[in-house]
């Protein structure tokens, strides 16, 4: 696999918008810029080891349930925040497929994933316009990429992308803030200023889709929905910082795990759609 940093965001050519290797719009620059100043200050606020094992054994679990154990040909997994952090799902994706592409828009948070995991193809690349060729994914794993946008078009316009570089026959797994949960709606009325300004706004977050939307988002443009959820009923807020003063030791930090990860029996119960911080879908390319 390719452990080198590519970069298709700046000048990429190509004379059909949204096929491989699209050029990129000159907004997005600035896009990416920003990006890379949020990894690049204070990223110890985002390295929060209890916290950072919680999420991901969260996805893990999810991905577990529903597809193992089968092995994919190819996976892409968008937005390597996650991965420039910590483990992320890397060593997961990775364990169950033959290759495993990554795209970030920020070129730093690339450079940090590859230097964690250097078995990923990651590249920089905008996920409104993939560089990968129509059908040529049997897996995509996008976890709270497409709720960064500042237009709900924006969102639309990747959903579209990553159904066409689909394959008959993938699965396309796909997280988003869930409106309906009170704090997210709250948040959402919150002005674009007023983010990256504290601890609890760290960076800019867009337009979402409940989860009826996004199942018929999806069912419009030919995918079958498997499964559609809602996860992380632990109050992130309060998690988020109690994990800060956890005691990150392998021993203590998996007990701590557990009860983190209790809080998703809430997921069966009536409430879920309001006690749960993401949206999550299953959906599957007819073969």
């Amino acid at each position: 696999m390719a452990n080198s940093l590519r970069m298709i965001l700046p000048h990429a050519t190509c004379d059909k918008p949204g096929s491989p290797h699209a050029p990129a719009k000159e907004a997005d620059i600035p896009i990416a810029r920003y990006w890379d100043r949020i990894a690049g200050e204070r990223t110890d606020r985002f390295r929060i080891p209890v916290w950072r094992a919680y999420c991901d054994e969260l996805q893990r679990s999810w991905l577990r349930q529903a597809t193992a154990p089968r092995t994919f040909r190819r996976t892409l997994k968008t937005d390597l925040f996650e991965e420039a952090q910590g483990d992320g799902l890397a060593t997961f994706l990775g364990e169950s497929s033959e290759q495993l592409l990554g795209i970030d828009i920020s070129p730093r948070v690339v450079a940090q994933a590859l230097h964690r995991h250097p078995g990923i193809a990651a590249e920089v690349a905008d996920v409104r316009r993939l560089p990968h060729a129509s059908g040529s994914l049997d897996r995509i794993v996008s976890i709270s990429t497409l709720d960064h946008f500042r237009h709900p078009s924006e969102l639309q316009e990747a959903l579209t992308e990553l159904v066409r570089v689909l394959a008959p026959g993938g699965h396309l797994f796909l997280t988003l803030d869930n409106p309906w949960n009170p704090i997210v709606a709250m948040r959402g009325l919150l002005p674009a200023f007023a983010f990256g300004r504290s601890a609890l706004l760290p960076y800019h977050v867009g337009p979402t889709l409940a989860a009826v939307d996004l199942q018929g988002a999806l069912e419009a443009r030919g995918l079958v929905i498997q499964q559609t959820h809602h996860q992380m009923h632990l109050p992130r807020i309060l998690g988020l910082h109690l994990c800060r003063v956890l005691d990150p030791s392998w021993s203590v930090s998996r007990r701590w795990l557990r009860c983190l990860l209790a809080f998703e029996r809430l997921g069966r119960w009536p409430t879920a759609p309001f006690t749960g911080h993401f949206v999550a879908i299953h959906a599957r390319r007819p073969a």
